[in-house]
This record gives structure tokens, sequence and C-alpha cells, in this order.
């Protein structure tokens, strides 16, 4: 990526986390699935203003939906196990958003932890 490209703005990020639970695929899905007229949620993507409330509203009326709201708004996983193959696409997805320098840094980063974790893993090793 061009320093001169866009990061996904939070509205985007919270709209692909949405498709993803849901197996939707376009912003028009998004917003029928929140009782919005596709034109209305673009313009809120314009202004980055994603709709809470409509989104609190699906998941009260369909409480059966895979919807997690800190995941869904805040990206954030409840559980370990929630863990899978699409969580690291996004972050590949997420990474792949950022600069050459910055994708090294991150990636040194990673290995550092990784090589920490195997170094306690090692240590903490039951004879």
């Amino acid at each position: 990526m061009e320093d001169n490209e866009s990061v996904p703005s939070e509205f985007e990020l919270i709209t692909m986390r949405m498709k993803k639970k849901l197996a939707l695929t376009t912003d028009a899905q998004v917003a029928n699935m929140l009782c919005m007229n596709p034109q209305a949620f673009y313009e809120r993507k314009k202004r980055n203003s994603f709709p809470i409330k409509a989104l609190l509203t699906l998941m009260e009326q369909q409480p059966g939906l895979p919807l997690d709201y800190d995941y869904i708004v805040n990206g954030v996983l409840d559980k370990i196990d929630e863990i899978d193959d699409s969580h690291l696409d996004e972050a590949m997805f997420q990474l792949s958003q950022l600069n050459t320098t910055q994708q090294h840094l991150i990636m040194g980063l990673i290995n550092q932890l990784y090589l920490a974790q195997k170094e306690i893993d090692f240590y903490t090793k039951k004879p």
C-alpha cells in the first residue's frame, strides 16, 4: 500500500465484520439487515457514522444471529476460542493496508512475540 492510500474507516471496519458474521457480500445487504435504505446507509458511510442504534435493534429483534456487539463495533473478541481463520483473514487484510515499513515493523514484533512464547514454553515445560 502506498502512503497516500486510505486506511478503512471505522464505518467500513464495522461493516466488514458484520458482513463476515452474517455471510453478506454487499453494503446494500447490510443496509437491508439494519432496515435501512441503501442510499441512507451510503450517506452515513460518507459521514463515517455507523447506525449503532439500528444494529442494537437488529440484535434485540433477532437474538439468534451470530452478532457480538464488542466484535462487530470494536473488533474485540470475547473468547479466545472465537478466533478462527476469518479473524486471521481480517488481520492480514489490515496488515496489507499498511505501507511496507509499517508491515515490516509489525512482522518483526510478531516474530519477537512468537520467539518469546517458544522460550516460555521451553522453560515451563514439565519434565
